[in-house]
This record gives structure tokens, C-alpha cells and sequence, in this order.
């Protein structure tokens, strides 16, 4: 395995060196990757399923609570003990919603969502977004997306665009 420092070395004898290279720091955490979206059990409970990521983690019923007034799902606690095929039940909006309630109670320092909003209206998105602002400020959030609303949320746009040779270019915009 080449390390960043000999592969930037190597190229730079070559003559190729990349027009920009932005080298970042990552924490030395161990990096944790789960899907956001809860696998909700044919006829279990919300409290049944994994909402914390991680096997062996309590969350204080309070803290699910919380976590659902927060994404605006403050309706669902009087169900978190109901048996439903939820899956069903919810629509793919309120779905996404359970997904950013599971990101506050992990509290992640990288947090990567793949279209996390785009089956709820800009307004909804907009309120989420602030929300996750607010409580998970230590947070880096990188999200992947086809609307054009998700920018100002960001302080970086990246487009991955197809080269010639059908690999991806990042482009800053």
C-alpha cells in the first residue's frame, strides 16, 4: 500500500502533479458506518428496532423523545410500544425523518446522507438541516444529492462529473 505522501511524491517526479490538492486531518476516531434508514421489523416496536447504531448502547426513552419532537415526529411517542409493520405505515418522508432522529442519538463527528431529504418538501428539508446545525455542531456533514436547495447548507459544492475516460472528476462550484 502506497502512502499519500509517496503516491504525491511519486507524481510529482512524473511531472503530474494534480492542479490542487487539499490534504485534511481526519480525527483519529474509529469511523463507524451505518445506514441511516432504520430497518423497522415486520410487527415490532420503534423502541424493538435499532436506533442507536450500535449494539449494547442505552438511549433513555427521554432521549428518543427528544430526538423525534426534534425531526418532527413529536407524534409518534405515544407508538414507540405499538406493533405495527411500520415500515408500511410510515411514508418515505416520516422514514427519513426516523433516520435523522437515529443521527442525534449517535451523535456522529462525520455524518454522510445519500439523498436524506428528498422525499420531504424544502421547507421540511430547510428545518432539518437547521436543526442538525444546531445540535450536532461539532459535525462534519457531508451530503450527496440531486437538489440544488441542499448548497446552502453547505460551505462546499463538489460535482463528480464523467471524464473522457468515463472516470469521475470532482469539480468544485
Amino acid at each position: 500500500m502506497t502512502s499519500f505522501d509517496s503516491a504525491l511524491e511519486n507524481a510529482r517526479s512524473l511531472g503530474t502533479t494534480p492542479p490542487h490538492i487539499e490534504r485534511t486531518i481526519v480525527p483519529s476516531t474509529d469511523l463507524h458506518v451505518e445506514t441511516l434508514r432504520l430497518a423497522l421489523p415486520h410487527g415490532a416496536t420503534i423502541l424493538e428496532a435499532d436506533l442507536t447504531f450500535r449494539q449494547g448502547d442505552s438511549v433513555l426513552i427521554s432521549g428518543i423523545l427528544a430526538a423525534l419532537t426534534l425531526v418532527g415526529l413529536g407524534k409518534l411517542s405515544g407508538a414507540l410500544d405499538e406493533e405495527s409493520i411500520w415500515a408500511q405505515r410510515l411514508s418515505g418522508g416520516e422514514q427519513q425523518r426516523i433516520a435523522m432522529a437515529r443521527a442525534l442519538l449517535a451523535k456522529p463527528e462525520w455524518l454522510f446522507l445519500d439523498e436524506a431529504t428528498s422525499a420531504l418538501d424544502e421547507e421540511s428539508e430547510n428545518r432539518l438541516y437547521e436543526m442538525l446545525k444546531i445540535n450536532l455542531p461539532g459535525a462534519t456533514i457531508i451530503s450527496i444529492g440531486h437538489r440544488s436547495t441542499l448548497k446552502a447548507f453547505h460551505a462546499r459544492s463538489i460535482r463528480l462529473e464523467t471524464n473522457e475516460k468515463g472516470l469521475f472528476t470532482p469539480r468544485e462550484l
